[in-house]
């Protein structure tokens, strides 16, 4: 989208999940960082068919050396809320 887009709904073209849904490969979206104005991105990766926990397998090393944060910059967790 450019500058000049009014909101509203995203154009069709920016979903990519539907030919993998298609296709069968198991995908996911790993958090991958903040762009300059504070924006959380993700990175999406496709593994082969039947592989669900190779991607599993990914994700779980991604987040080990990759940590995101549980709760946001400014707010505070469920927990905290409670006490």
């Amino acid at each position: 989208m450019s500058a000049d887009d009014e909101p509203g709904m995203l154009p069709p073209d920016v979903f990519n999940t539907p030919y993998t849904n298609i296709s069968g490969h198991p995908t996911l979206s790993l958090p991958a960082g903040m762009t300059t104005l504070g924006v959380p991105f993700g990175l999406q990766v496709a593994g082969p068919r039947y592989r669900d926990g190779m991607l599993l397998d990914l994700a779980r090393r991604w987040e080990a050396a990759f940590p995101w944060p549980r709760v946001a910059p400014g707010y505070r967790t469920w927990a905290d809320e409670l006490l």
